[in-house]
């Protein structure tokens, strides 16, 4: 650590203390106060009570500590209650009110997460205990835009003194390539998972590429979902469901319309292909979920726990991974080496089913890798994919290039087909919203806000934004599981607090109109939890009558009808 008198920025100081004033834009570079902690650390406690003295940079206001810390959270799914959580527990005297541009809350607990999940859903219970308990300083209003299309960030702070982003990453990211160049009716039948996931736990006005009212999709005898993460497998999970015991997916909260459409598309399913642009060792899914559908597939095809359940024209990747020496299963960690040793396992090139009681054909599950498809025929119903194998393989992951000379002709084309493909499915992630929750002009920068710790950064000024910051998704990406968001969360209140404490933000005190008033007079048709709590309770009573967990409204008409 460099010390005190060898420091610019400490010099900045020292000559304050003379003159008297200070850079305005000190402290709102991210630069300079990276640097200052960084170099200062021991004397920053000193220097941060001389620089808020300052009048010519801010207004003192390090004396009202009795004022409360009003909060707003925009986003109400699990990064958003593990930041109120965290609020409550690590700053004295705060009251939070939580905006939700849906009618009901938990983001993608309730409308991400796949039904047949529901121990991954009982979080919900957690959060509703907690705002039962905090009633008294948390406030939910839902059906609540912000941003370009409603209540504006600038319009907010005069209401609170901090704002938090949690609003998830909602967005597909788009396969640009296969789109651009698939015909116009090819389009029908290429979808997203968001689509597909939207459809299926019953989001209102999900995309209008699948409904209850279009037949254009049946019947499917093949589908093919581009991912190898967990939606991936969801949906192929889902899928075997539909086909070989669709009652069993009755009992969750499926809405019943979707369920019977759902069932309706999968009576005839037969192959789905799960094709991924990498290799297997950059497959995403966790162990749990590949072992999962592994159990199902066995279960339905009468297969010992030893057959292999997965068919694989990519046998030839497995066979050569010289797991001693192969360079990415050496360094791919203990994890992924777990989940490649089990899909080396449990798929071969081909399947040998039993002869099964019942006279229908086994879904066969098919994984196939270096395939990044190309374009969609819906005449011919052919998906073209493109050969990657040689961008992500070279002679130096092998011991013994020798074995890359063997390649089967499946890894020396350009391109391959794959025929009789009834939809398509695109599963390769989400990204942050462009513009209907995220303020102008802060954009998404590779897949999330531009953030130190959760404080945003506006990219034009590279300068913090006072009182602005991002939990969630739109923090760090759209990866990790609901459970990451509680370190997530905490690291942004860590960040909130120490700039509390330093006084880079105030406790304003008392408004002359509430916030609730000023949101109701730009959307008088805002919900409350209240509100939300009859919802659903009338959802799990109709559920209840019906054998299931909720039934759950599909629309915002039928929900706003029974309010």
């Amino acid at each position: 650590m460099k010390k005190l008198k060898s420091c610019t920025h400490m010099k900045v100081f020292r000559n304050s203390l003379v003159n008297k004033s200070i850079p305005k834009d000190f402290w709102t570079k991210v630069s300079t106060r990276k640097a200052f902690n960084s170099l200062n650390a021991p004397y920053r406690t000193a220097c941060t009570r001389f620089y808020h003295q300052s009048l010519i940079v801010r207004n003192s206001n390090s004396t009202q500590t009795n004022k409360t810390l009003k909060a707003c959270i925009i986003g109400s799914g699990p990064s958003g209650f593990y930041t109120a959580k965290n609020l409550f527990k690590s700053i004295e005297d705060v009251e939070v009110t939580m905006l939700e541009k849906l009618i009901t809350p938990f983001g993608l607990v309730r409308y991400g997460i796949a039904p047949d999940h529901q121990d991954a859903k009982n979080v919900e219970n957690e959060f509703t205990k907690f705002v039962e308990e905090n009633s008294h300083r948390f406030q939910f209003f839902g059906n609540t835009l912000v941003g370009e299309k409603g209540v504006s960030i600038d319009d907010l702070k005069n209401y609170f003194d901090i704002v938090i982003l949690a609003t998830g990453a909602w967005e597909d990211k788009k396969h640009d390539t296969l789109i651009s160049n698939t015909d116009k009716e090819g389009l029908h039948r290429v979808i997203t998972s968001h689509d597909l996931v939207d459809f299926y736990n019953g989001l209102p006005e999900p995309g209008n590429l699948i409904s209850e009212h279009n037949t254009a999709l049946s019947p499917l005898r093949s589908i093919a979902i581009v991912g190898h993460g967990n939606v991936a497998l969801d949906i192929a999970r889902l899928f075997l469901y539909l086909k070989e015991d669709p009652s069993y997916l009755d009992q969750f909260d499926i809405p019943s319309s979707r369920l019977s459409t759902l069932k309706i598309l999968a009576e005839q399913l037969e192959n789905i292909h799960l094709i991924a642009r990498r290799g297997p060792m950059q497959s995403k899914f966790t162990i749990k979920e590949y072992r999962e559908v592994t159990k199902l597939i066995q279960k339905f095809n009468n297969l010992e726990k030893k057959d292999a359940s997965f068919t694989t024209p990519s046998r030839f990747l497995f066979n050569h991974i010289d797991k001693k020496s192969n360079v990415e299963y050496k360094e791919g960690g203990r994890l992924k080496q777990r989940i490649f040793d089990l899909m080396n396992l449990s798929a071969s090139e081909a399947v040998n089913y039993d002869q099964r009681p019942k006279a229908t054909t086994p879904v066969k599950i098919h994984l196939q890798y270096y395939s990044d498809p190309q374009s969609y025929d819906s005449s011919s119903r052919t998906l073209t994919l493109k050969n990657t194998f040689s961008n992500y393989i070279d002679a130096s992951s092998y011991d013994d290039p020798s074995v890359l000379s063997n390649l089967p002709s499946y890894f020396n084309n350009d391109v391959h087909h794959l025929e009789n493909v009834d939809l398509v499915v695109s599963a390769i992630g989400y990204r942050s919203e462009s513009g209907t929750q995220i303020p102008s002009p802060l954009q998404s920068h590779v897949n999330k806000l531009s953030n130190d710790e959760g404080r945003i950064i506006d990219l034009d000024s590279d300068e913090y934004i006072d009182g602005l910051y991002c939990t969630g998704w739109v923090k760090r990406g759209p990866t990790g599981v609901i459970l990451v968001n509680v370190l997530c969360a905490s690291e942004t209140v860590r960040a909130i607090k120490a700039d509390l404490d330093e006084h880079f933000i105030s406790r304003s005190g008392p408004r002359p109109s509430s916030a609730k008033d000023f949101l109701l007079s730009l959307n008088p048709s805002l919900t409350t939890w209240d509100q939300w709590k009859s919802v659903s309770a009338e959802e799990i009573r109709i559920g209840q009558q019906n054998g299931k967990v909720r039934e759950k409204f599909v629309s915002k008409e039928q929900m706003e009808q029974f309010l």
